[in-house]
């Protein structure tokens, strides 16, 4: 197996939903300490296992995790602590709502040097709409606050949310940037099934169209290039260098682990000699938080390590999926394929023992929509920055 450098970590509570989220969270007005006695526990766990070693990035992500005291941050904090390398990214997400001066101290103390925060959008009218927490002036607070305390951070925005005018989003990502954020997602609205934004749309009192959001999106991310910022990848824009570490381990496909109910974990099995990729396994921790409580307070505390990875993680709270090298092979170019930088044909070649099937690429590289490109004796293959507008269809031909 190939060790888990990564560490997810999710918070699966919020005062309230959104109503264009479907990601797994529950409304709840702050977090049982018992929370993070199971996190801790499955924490250590897969540490006794040796899946954890030398963390080089901690993402602690929800979910709301400004719901946590400043108390129970700094709990979670030190027990990740001496599992890091010299220099780990760790990143917090925050909600412009519920950052605090305590909780942005225990941060800064606590060797936290990156902050996402999700702003999403300066126009009131448009966050009431959606159901965020907060006006305007509560996301300039917490984006002032992060200032003063030099603390380095990324903001999420949102293309497309319903009544946002061309011109109040772009006068609104114009004042993001003069926060001087490192880093921007800037993502698409998508309308997902089961959200209170599907119902809008499906009942007819919410006109959505999926034009408009591209729009709006493409202006945005020409005025984040206008601005200084690089796109490194789909979504996601950043000064020289500021990559996200995290999100970077996810898309070149390495080993993660996911702790918390709801979390997902995926770890990499290949030959003695580390060259090729033989299996995956993807796990997703029950989201009965109550049920992976009781299992991690309980019997988690003292789990036999000996024996099969696969057969200790069938016997824990979680859904578990094999995946064969057919899958990796395709997640390999998903993933690298989402990045400006792009697919190594070599890499491709000695994680699989095969070659890349080129015809596709070649009949979108005559679009323009690819790019082949040399670097250091290697062919890699990208979307061009057209290209990725249209990186869905790419991969449903792929």
């Amino acid at each position: 197996m190939l060790p888990a450098k990564s560490l997810y970590i999710h918070i699966p509570f919020c005062r309230s939903k959104c109503s264009y989220c479907d990601f797994f969270s529950v409304p709840c007005g702050g977090v049982e300490d018992s929370y993070i006695e199971s996190l801790v526990n499955e924490l250590n766990f897969h540490v006794r296992l040796g899946v954890l070693k030398d963390v080089e990035t901690v993402y602690v992500g929800g979910g709301t995790p400004t719901l946590l005291s400043a108390f129970q941050l700094e709990l979670l904090l030190k027990s990740i602590l001496p599992l890091c390398s010299c220099n780990p990214e760790i990143t917090v997400e925050a909600n412009p709502d519920s950052l605090t001066c305590d909780f942005v101290r225990v941060m800064r103390q606590n060797s936290v040097n990156r902050v996402s925060l999700g702003v999403q959008s300066l126009d009131d009218a448009v966050l009431s709409f959606v159901g965020r927490r907060g006006n305007a002036d509560c996301c300039r607070n917490a984006l002032k606050l992060l200032q003063k305390n030099d603390m380095p951070f990324s903001v999420d925005m949102i293309a497309g949310l319903p009544s946002h005018e061309d011109k109040v989003f772009q006068d609104g990502l114009k004042e993001l940037v003069a926060y001087n954020p490192d880093h921007v997602s800037l993502y698409s609205l998508t309308v997902e099934q089961g959200t209170p934004l599907e119902r809008l749309v499906l009942s007819g009192k919410l006109d959505y169209s999926e034009d408009r959001v591209g729009d709006q999106w493409i202006a945005g991310r020409d005025l984040l290039e206008s601005m200084g910022y690089m796109q490194y990848e789909v979504s996601n824009f950043c000064l020289p260098g500021k990559e996200s570490r995290h999100n970077m381990a996810y898309w070149n496909q390495l080993s993660y682990v996911g702790l918390g109910s709801g979390a997902t974990g995926t770890l990499y099995f290949s030959d003695k000699a580390a060259v090729s990729l033989l299996q995956g396994l993807r796990y997703t921790n029950d989201m009965n938080i109550d049920l992976y409580m009781k299992f991690w307070l309980g019997q988690g505390k003292t789990l036999p390590t000996h024996g099969s990875f696969e057969e200790l993680l069938s016997t824990l709270p979680l859904e578990l999926e094999v995946l064969d090298r057919e899958t990796l092979a395709f997640e390999f170019l998903m993933l690298g394929l989402r990045t400006k930088k792009g697919i190594s044909c070599m890499e491709y070649n000695r994680r699989f023992s095969r070659k890349i099937d080129t015809a596709l690429f070649e009949r979108y590289r005559k679009r323009s929509l690819v790019d082949l490109y040399q670097k250091e004796g290697d062919d890699y293959y990208a979307m061009t920055r057209e290209g990725l507008l249209f990186l869905n269809g790419f991969l449903a031909e792929l």
